[in-house]
């Protein structure tokens, strides 16, 4: 493999990796006289943004959905910085907003930064799946964070590089800021972006809970039934039709391509199954058998071009910045698994299984140097 695609391949693989989806904003207000983190527990990101006080807040700083990786939302008030006032404000919302609007009212010519949480599920939010918290953060003068026009934007951080997303220990690292305690190893400080506030992702991940388990069903009743029959047929050796080994054969080698068309749901502009099931069918079939023609020349050479296509996928979702691993059909959203950029492990076979396809008719430097970037 010459330099040229060596370093190519370097680019397409790598880089994305590292330098990831950049969001400009504006970062939280480090100056602030008093820090203060209001918990409403069972409280959704749609239930939240409901309340016009908590929604003007969101519109002075920000809101985003609050993924919970082992700070706040799993050691709860052990891990707030000292020198933070928390409130667990428990009851009604209306009535919870009412009261964070009368305490920052109070602080007339302070500087304050305000952090509104829900760290619990409450049972309807498990009954729809959702397993994700709202958040909203703002700082300046107390007299300007209630703004009559609410209009909520987006927040963001380094850690997650997804405006409307941010991590609960994002949220531990800028309340330390704020106060002036040392940060903590993990999580980054969180900025407000010119975004709207990330209601349809809401919706697309709500969308993604409901979809993922049918399909993931679905998909192990087919690749059981392929699997099964290709065994069956391994073993019969000759005796079985041609006619129906061949259909086997094939049904093996669409598996790449429906976990691919399952992946790529991800970008889909909706995910009901009116779009879903036409698309990844589509994906499977013709993606499938779109390489046929190259069993005339070599049968080796239809798992190879299956494979590269599938790795060709991989290197644009890398370009896009893993847009479509925040809410795939395969499993492992972003939202769920908090790995906000990179492969997440349900997909790492697949790209590693399909580069195995290609790498066995490529020489032997040029198929090591392929799954050498790929494992980068």
């Amino acid at each position: 493999m010459t330099r040229a695609r060596l370093g190519a391949l370097f680019f397409v693989c790598v880089l994305p990796n590292v330098l990831g989806p950049s969001l400009a904003g504006a970062q939280v207000d480090r100056e602030v006289d008093r820090a203060f983190l209001f918990l409403i527990p069972g409280v959704s990101f749609s239930e939240m943004l409901a309340s016009p006080d908590v929604a003007s807040l969101a519109t002075a700083g920000g809101a985003a959905l609050l993924v919970p990786q082992g700070g706040l939302v799993a050691d709860g008030l052990g891990s707030v910085p000292a020198g933070v006032r928390v409130q667990e404000l428990v009851g009604d919302l209306d009535a919870a907003a009412a009261a964070i609007r009368r305490t920052i009212s109070e602080l007339a010519g302070e500087r304050v930064l305000v952090a509104v949480a829900s760290t619990t599920l409450s049972p309807a939010m498990r009954d729809h799946k959702d397993e994700v918290h709202p958040v909203v953060l703002t700082s300046g003068p107390a007299s300007e964070l209630f703004p009559d026009v609410a209009q909520p934007r987006a927040l963001t951080s380094d850690s997650t590089r997804r405006s409307g997303v941010v991590s609960d220990l994002d949220v531990l690292a800028t309340l330390a800021a704020a106060v002036g305690s040392p940060e903590p190893d993990a999580g980054t400080i969180i900025r407000a972006t010119d975004d709207p506030a990330p209601y349809e992702l809401y919706e697309r991940y709500l969308a993604q809970r409901r979809l993922s388990v049918p399909f993931g069903v679905a998909v192990v009743a087919y690749l059981c039934v392929v699997g099964a029959v290709a065994i069956a047929f391994t073993l019969l050796g000759g005796a079985a039709p041609p006619l129906v080994r061949r259909a086997a054969g094939w049904g093996c080698l669409s598996v790449a391509t429906l976990s691919t068309g399952m992946l790529a749901a991800g970008h889909l502009p909706e995910l009901t199954y009116a779009v879903a099931v036409p698309m990844v069918a589509i994906v499977t079939v013709f993606g499938t058998m779109a390489f046929s023609p190259l069993e005339r020349r070599d049968i080796t050479l239809v798992p190879a071009g299956i494979g590269a296509a599938v790795v060709a996928f991989f290197a644009v979702e890398a370009i896009l910045g893993w847009r479509g691993m925040v809410t795939p059909l395969l499993g492992a959203s972003q939202l769920d698994g908090a790995r906000f950029f990179g492969l997440p492990n349900v997909a790492v076979g697949l790209l590693v299984g399909a580069g195995l396809w290609v790498a066995q008719r490529l020489p032997t430097g040029g198929g090591f140097a392929l799954l050498c970037g790929i494992g980068l």
